[in-house]
């Protein structure tokens, strides 16, 4: 079961800290460098489409919806879009 990065209101601690708490549970955990490599990779990639220095609590809908319009115009592919969710 893939774990998932918990979106609490009121959450002061920003998108990339929560990425970077997540990655760091994933060592712990003993995943393998090449999927803690791609993780990395598609956070990466999806700073072109979302601030992720915004509060994590503050994450909107809206915000997912316009990134995953933007990742459509960039010209990604539904699956590939999915896999960044």
């Amino acid at each position: 079961m893939k774990a998932k990065i918990c979106l609490q209101a009121g959450t002061k601690e920003t998108i990339s800290e929560a990425f970077e708490q997540y990655i760091s549970d994933r060592k712990g955990r003993e995943l393998s460098d090449k999927s803690i490599d791609t993780y990395r990779h598609h956070f990466n990639a999806m700073r072109y489409f979302l601030d992720m220095e915004i509060p994590i609590g503050e994450l909107s809908h809206k915000d997912t919806e316009s990134m995953i319009s933007k990742m459509r115009e960039w010209g990604y592919a539904r699956y590939s879009i999915s896999s960044y969710l």
